[in-house]
């Protein structure tokens, strides 16, 4: 017979299994990697997205419940993927707004500074006339 502390664990576990996927789905969206706009790309984004997740929550729930698949099982992933849906979500995605804008950041000062670094090489080599719509024939 299981103890109730050993079911509140397991419990525990699968809400944490429902949050971290609920959690990698955002992300991935939000990175871009789901496909793109296209319907069939997204349904096997999806599809693969979802038996990878399956994969995933039935090997943690393998090693935490010794291979037993209870009903709470599935009443905890639901739990934590819709608690994630209604408390964490927000947040996270304000933070992934934040890093996209800095990432943006600074591959815009990144980028201007190779164009500086880019004019002053061609300065220094006396090509410099093809930066302005110049023609290397001139030369």
């Amino acid at each position: 017979m299981i103890t109730v502390p050993v079911q509140a664990y397991r419990f525990i576990v699968t809400i944490l299994v429902g949050f971290g996927i609920a959690f990698l789905y955002d992300i991935i969206s939000f990175a871009g990697l789901q496909g793109g706009k296209s319907s069939v790309k997204r349904f096997f984004f999806d599809l693969f997205f979802w038996i990878a997740s399956i994969a995933f929550a039935f090997t943690v729930l393998f090693r935490s419940n010794y291979g037993e698949i209870r009903y709470y099982v599935f009443v905890g992933m639901i739990v934590g993927f819709v608690l994630y849906r209604f408390t964490l979500r927000r947040y996270v995605v304000d933070v992934l707004v934040a890093i996209k804008w800095i990432l943006k950041r600074i591959v815009y000062m990144l980028g201007r500074c190779w164009r500086h670094i880019h004019h002053g090489i061609r300065i220094m080599t006396g090509r410099a006339h093809n930066l302005h719509g110049g023609n290397d024939s001139d030369a």
